[in-house]
């Protein structure tokens, strides 16, 4: 059990403490990711020797006919090896622990993450249990279980290459589908229900291996059997789910709840999932079909929906494409060859006289916000409409068309020009002005704010990223907001909490590519609790801008900072950027945390002032979390605020804090041999009390 205890925690440790610092965050994937495939080797060795030892010395006959019960051997050498496995794992606890010192660890997720592979570790020691009912040889048992363990993992990781019949069947007997949700905070009846039959199956196969010889089978067992087939059965259609996670990402949000109670009429949804999809992609449809019945369950009469199988199918296949779905390329395995098949990915929704298509389902990532902003279509189709300013050469979101199709899916974008009357405008955007806004474009744009909620993206500078040289730009920006109480700062934001960036540098014949930490790309993970910024975790905001908040000229606006930089940002002078150049902060500049973004409201009022414009430039940044923050703007100042908590989840960002080298090589170095070590000095401690009492009864009897 020593050695065993060990050689796990030295090889989880291992692939924990080596990876957390390239991962940056307060995550277990580095723990989890070898975990599954370390425990098919560590656990049929912990259940070798439960049954095959009383064999090989000739005890089983004693105990079989002693005055104890099959089923009570057998269980009393389950929870026996059980008990030892919840050890092995519990030492693992360190990882989480010590990594709550230099990061914020979401608990619920730790929590699933530990009751997933003791579910695991429990499976696998019964699958051990009965491999050593049927031999007296040690590594024959060994060699048995683990064949049996093995077989579960990998039938998750093989089903592209079956037949399309088996591969439903393959996919529910891996463990990788189960332990898939589990590990992620999510605790599913049909995983645990899983675990929990194959576990009782092997259970009752080991019973009846020993007591083969003095017994039938008992119908209780297929009696208890029967009951959880019927028990997964329904599961699979009517089950409950724990989300764990801090954030509640995995389950539905207030805001989707109250749009689908509010229904007045039914929602009609077909969903066109091809039954052949590789695996990646079956999973997206088992996900689909969870957050649909979760929909339902809180309005069963409102939400029906339907999924409908295009492989086969002609009359299908035309069916999806005459309702808008578009077929999807994938690549299958068939014949023993790579093949490109097309398939369906999408769902059709209808209410009342309307449709809309959702064409193709990526992943599960944001498949929430997808639903419900299709439902908020639905019930309200006529669209807002958004002012985009142009003049001045301001951006009017043509270089991010990932970013401009986005917003137009939900809102009518218009560019006007100064002067342009705003009649009929839910909300002004005036995007990173690179020429000097003259008086008169300065009071059109003061005006437009007592009319309509409008949104400013400041940029102070113009920063090419071929050559990092800034040169300034000459709008007078403090002229602008210094009627609403908003001053900008001097200098550019420059924080050690940043995003690195990728450089290339030529050598010679050779090019060579460096990953560096480049402070003028702010990363932003404080924000006020307001509905704006609702579970938004992150932000890269380049070449930023500081705001100052004046006092305020009418008593009932109210103005406030939402979004700051880090305790290690500092505001600096310089006009030249370069990635490899050394980022120091001087002595005499002023230290963060710094406000990068203000709001203003009152009674006729919406404003947001941000630092940058930058942040949507597809070239410059391509973090998620911006295309985000952009559409959080755009939809508070269209007072169209129900989804912005939901595009937020599941983007958590949960960053290390920046402790130094020795720090980390003690981090590493404690979560390597620190439960080992005290392990080996726990099985020290009871060593010497088990000589002395040794050498207490020599002396006694000799």
């Amino acid at each position: 059990a020593y050695i065993i205890a060990i050689i796990m925690w030295l090889i989880s440790g291992w692939f924990f403490s080596s990876t957390i610092f390239l991962i940056g965050q307060a995550t277990l994937d580095g723990f989890t990711s070898n975990l599954d495939l370390l425990l098919v080797f560590i656990i049929p060795a912990i259940a070798m020797r439960l049954v095959s030892d009383e064999k090989r010395f000739g005890t089983i006959e004693n105990i079989m006919t002693s005055p104890i019960s099959s089923e009570e051997f057998i269980a009393g050498k389950y929870l026996g090896a059980l008990f030892l496995g919840a050890v092995i794992l519990a030492g693992t606890l360190i990882y989480p622990i010590s990594l709550s010192f230099i990061g914020k660890v979401d608990w619920g997720y730790v929590i699933g993450v530990y009751t997933g592979y003791f579910l695991l570790v429990a499976t696998f020691l019964a699958i051990g249990l009965f491999a050593s009912t049927l031999t007296s040889q040690n590594v024959s048992a060994y060699l048995i279980g683990f064949v049996i363990c093995f077989a579960f993992f990998m039938l998750g990781k093989i089903v592209n290459f079956v037949p399309d019949v088996f591969k439903g069947i393959f996919v529910f007997l891996s463990t990788d589908s189960h332990l898939e949700n589990i590990v992620k905070g999510v605790i599913d009846l049909r995983d645990v229900l899983f675990f929990i039959t194959v576990s009782f199956v092997f259970l009752v196969l080991a019973d009846r291996v020993v007591s083969a010889f003095k017994k039938k089978w008992d119908i209780n067992y297929l009696f208890a059997a029967g009951i959880l087939i019927v028990i997964n059965y329904f599961a699979s259609y009517y089950f409950v789910r724990l989300d764990l996670t801090s954030g509640k990402e995995y389950s539905l949000s207030k805001a989707s709840k109250k749009i689908v109670r509010s229904l007045k009429d039914p929602i009609f949804i077909k969903a066109y999932f091809n039954s052949d999809l590789p695996a990646k992609y079956a999973a997206v449809r088992k996900y689909t079909s969870d957050i649909l019945q979760e929909y339902k369950s809180y309005n069963r009469s409102k939400i029906k929906y339907e999924f409908k199988n295009p492989s086969g199918s002609p009359d299908v296949m035309k069916e999806a494409e005459q309702c808008g779905l578009y077929p999807i390329q994938f690549t299958k395995v068939a014949s023993d060859k790579y093949e490109i098949a097309n398939g369906f990915m999408g769902l059709v929704m209808y209410y009342q006289d309307r449709k809309e298509v959702i064409p193709y389902i990526k992943g599960t990532s944001g498949l929430e916000y997808l639903i419900t902003s299709t439902f908020e279509k639905l019930i309200e189709p006529e669209k807002k409409k958004i002012a985009v300013l142009k003049s001045y050469g301001c951006n009017d979101l043509s270089g991010n068309s990932k970013l401009k199709s986005m917003l137009t899916q939900r809102y009518d974008m218009v560019a006007v020009s100064t002067g342009s009357s705003l009649d009929g405008f839910n909300a002004l955007l005036v995007i990173g002005a690179k020429k000097k806004i003259d008086e008169g474009g300065m009071k059109w744009i003061q005006n437009a704010v007592s009319k309509v909620p409008t949104a400013l993206f400041i940029d102070q500078l113009k920063v090419p990223l071929d050559t990092f040289y800034a040169s300034k730009i000459k709008t007078d920006y403090n002229n602008l907001l210094r009627p609403f109480g908003i001053k900008i700062l001097d200098g550019t934001v420059l924080d050690r909490q940043n995003q690195r960036i990728g450089v290339q540098q030529r050598r010679g014949w050779f090019t060579i590519s460096n990953i560096v930490d480049y402070p003028p790309f702010v990363l932003a993970t404080n924000f006020a609790k307001i509905p704006l910024t609702a579970k938004m975790e992150r932000v890269v905001l380049p070449f930023c801008s500081a705001f100052e908040i004046e006092k305020s000229t009418d008593s009932s606006e109210k103005l406030e900072s939402f979004v700051y930089s880090s305790k290690f940002s500092w505001l600096d002078t310089i006009t030249v950027f370069n990635p490899l150049q050394n980022f120091t902060a001087p002595a005499n500049m002023k230290k963060g945390p710094f406000a990068l973004g203000v709001i203003l409201t009152g009674k006729k009022k919406r404003l947001i002032v941000v630092g940058t414009s930058r942040f949507i430039d597809s070239s410059v940044s391509q973090d998620s979390s911006n295309s985000a923050f952009f559409m959080n703007i755009a939809d508070w100042l269209c007072s169209d605020e129900a989804l912005i908590e939901i595009r937020n989840k599941g983007a958590a960002y949960r960053p290390l804090k920046k402790i130094s080298g020795a720090g980390e090589s003690f981090f590493k170095y404690v979560n390597l041999f620190g439960n080992s070590l005290i392990l080996l000095i726990l099985g020290l401690l009871v060593w010497r009390k088990n000589v002395a009492m040794r050498e207490y009864f020599r002396r006694i009897y000799e």
